[in-house]
């Protein structure tokens, strides 16, 4: 008789902590899903074709700088956060870039802004980079970068990124 008893608040043990670990993975699923939900909120695809091409703009004067190895200016261009993550100095910042050999230009093709304020935008910019030739067959290779923009001081900075937010879409 206590052998079953004891079977019993086992078994009674078991299944409250079986329901316990199911209410967590549900709610731990649920919060992944809300963040999900709250990043694609906050990105909304550019329709303001000034905006667009403004901000094409930018991406064209980064590779140009990148093309002529200008690491003064790759300095002043780059996000303040991206030059301290990847300790990038006057010395290493064309080590830490991709680099390019001869006249590139970029084209957009899709970018979701995310308004941080009034003044302040960033871009999750997607494109193709494209090798200037005579003879231009080439498709282009997709790149991918973050632009922001500053509008009270009418200045950007750049950002070099994996294009993870245009990745999952597809």
């Amino acid at each position: 008789m206590e052998n079953t008893k004891n079977k019993n608040i086992l078994l009674i043990g078991i299944f409250i902590l079986l329901l316990i670990v199911l209410v967590f993975l549900t709610k731990k699923n649920d919060s992944k899903d809300n963040n999900v939900a709250n990043i694609k909120n906050q990105y909304v695809i550019l329709n303001d074709i000034n905006e667009f091409f403004t901000v094409e703009g930018c991406v064209n004067r980064y590779i140009d700088v990148l093309n002529n190895k200008e690491s003064d200016n790759l300095l002043k261009l780059l996000s303040k956060d991206y030059i301290d993550n990847n300790s990038i100095t006057q010395s290493n910042v064309l080590n830490k870039l991709d680099s390019f050999e001869g006249k590139y230009t970029f084209n957009a093709k899709k970018i979701y802004v995310h308004k941080i304020d009034e003044n302040h935008n960033d871009y999750y910019v997607y494109g193709k980079i494209k090798k200037d030739s005579i003879n231009n067959n080439d498709l282009g290779d997709d790149y991918y970068t973050i632009v922001k923009i500053d509008n009270s001081k009418l200045l950007f900075s750049i950002t070099p990124y994996d294009g993870s937010v245009f990745k999952e879409e597809r």
